[in-house]
């Protein structure tokens, strides 16, 4: 049965990739001027793609789960709406803000989670406030922060994770506080591989740093000779370090040469080469890492899965890269359709499948995928988008076109942010928690416009 599996996705492959990638479309009141795309292959015109570089100011944020978001506008005002906890919440009241809310003048970068919000300042000083159980924060303490409060500066870029917060600094030195999910990245690990403390406060991890990630208690760092480092608890052997099984690395330690870019998930990490080879190691069950999934389905070395990448993203078992042409390619787990070639066609494939042409960005999270096309175009696909997709959508397992003159594009479970070029940010899906900001808590079908003169990422 496997090797019918195999043999019908490489067929499907091909079939697809002579047709210019895709033949089926879905069709609904927000696609108007397309009826057929991809572009057949007798007028396909190939992109010249670079691979993108890493985004150090992102100026809007949305966690994982579309609660909350946050936005600069281009005077440098830092906002904030969406879902307020017991915790996390700003200010005096803990009710979910459907109406954005001006946090600091002056900003330049944010970064959202769950449990707490950062804001990097233009002059180089990081803030923070919400949950602080876990030292996230980091001004030292354990107590949570309803108001922003200066925790380093210099700081050239952060990112906040769950229960941790981590920023480069412009010296090129990392630091890494709170709370270490899986593993202890500067103390030592007990027998039982829990860390022995938390650092309420900002400890440097690794020097030399261009570029960082950090994602379900794996952390990566491409530092100035293009080595990547990294460390994990490893149980999936995702640090393609040949670990079979939970190996945990609780401190940086260099995994490969010659790195541009690279992605961690809680299972997984794939790696951009500077020839634009696509590597990956760690969890394979849905054949995420290009070999066919069984029961033993780990791998502990890093594989070469696709050339040509210029960008890549990954869902929860699923993956989407763009290569140097401007094609789109999804494999992984198909069970909800996010792989954008029909529900029914196959529930898995450890084989890339060319799914639209014309791409210059692509998106993935959970259990859905979306891409943007060099006209602007925003297209999304997959049935767990689910107060958008399965609700208005006739074949949500097929792209379809939901905004156009789109720059950039923000992705949680339930509800896409999207950013246009002229500035104004919309967003489409969820609103139980106000994420789209339009004074209601009324999910939409159709875009809403949330704010106008945001700046555009850096």
């Amino acid at each position: 049965m496997k090797r019918i599996k195999r043999s019908l996705c490489v067929v499907i492959s091909l079939l697809l990739i002579l047709t210019g990638c895709s033949g089926n479309v879905s069709t609904t009141p927000l696609q108007n001027a397309w009826d057929n795309i991809p572009i057949p292959p007798e007028s396909f015109v190939a992109l010249s793609l670079e691979a993108q570089s890493p985004i150090l100011h992102n100026t809007v944020a949305m966690t994982g789960s579309g609660y909350h978001v946050m936005a600069i506008q281009t005077d440098g005002g830092a906002w904030f709406w969406g879902g307020q906890y017991e915790e996390n919440h700003l200010g005096d009241t803990a009710e979910h803000l459907n109406t954005p809310v001006k946090v600091m003048e002056g900003a330049t970068a944010v970064s959202v989670e769950s449990t707490h919000q950062s804001i990097l300042l233009e002059d180089g000083t990081l803030w923070n406030w919400g949950e602080n159980n876990r030292g996230e924060i980091g001004d030292g303490t354990f107590e949570s922060r309803h108001a922003p409060v200066q925790v380093l500066e210099y700081v050239q870029t952060m990112k906040t994770g769950g229960g941790n917060c981590v920023a480069l600094l412009e010296d090129g030195s990392l630091y890494y506080w709170g709370s270490y999910t899986y593993i202890s990245v500067i103390s030592a690990l007990t027998p039982n591989g829990t860390p022995e403390n938390i650092v309420p406060h900002p400890e440097p991890v690794l020097e030399q740093v261009t570029h960082f990630e950090v994602w379900g208690g794996t952390m990566l760092a491409i530092r100035e000779d293009s080595s990547l480092w990294g460390w994990s608890l490893n149980d999936h052997g995702q640090l393609g370090l040949g670990h079979k099984y939970e190996v945990p690395v609780g401190k940086a330690i260099k995994l490969k040469e010659n790195v541009q870019n690279m992605w961690p998930g809680s299972d997984t990490v794939y790696v951009l080469d500077q020839d634009g080879t696509l590597w990956g190691a760690g969890r394979n069950n849905y054949g995420m890492l290009g070999r066919e999934s069984d029961f033993n389905y780990d791998v502990a070395h890093f594989t070469p899965m696709l050339e040509k990448v210029v960008d890549f993203e990954m869902g929860d078992f699923h993956c989407t890269a763009l290569t140097a042409d401007g094609r789109m390619w999804t494999w992984g787990d198909n069970r909800q359709g996010q792989l954008g070639i029909g529900k029914e066609t196959m529930d898995e494939t450890d084989t890339p499948v060319c799914v639209m042409d014309q791409v210059i960005k692509v998106y993935a999270h959970s259990d859905y995928t979306a891409a943007i096309r060099q006209d602007g175009s925003l297209w999304v696909w997959g049935e767990s988008f689910d107060n958008l997709i399965e609700r208005d959508f006739a074949t949500p397992d097929l792209p379809t076109k939901i905004a156009e003159d789109v720059h950039s594009a923000y992705i949680g479970l339930g509800v896409i942010i999207f950013l246009k070029d002229d500035g104004t940010l919309w967003g489409i899906g969820d609103n139980d928690t106000g994420q789209l900001a339009d004074g209601t808590f009324e999910n939409r079908s159709q875009p809403v416009l949330i704010m106008e003169n945001v700046r555009l990422p850096e």
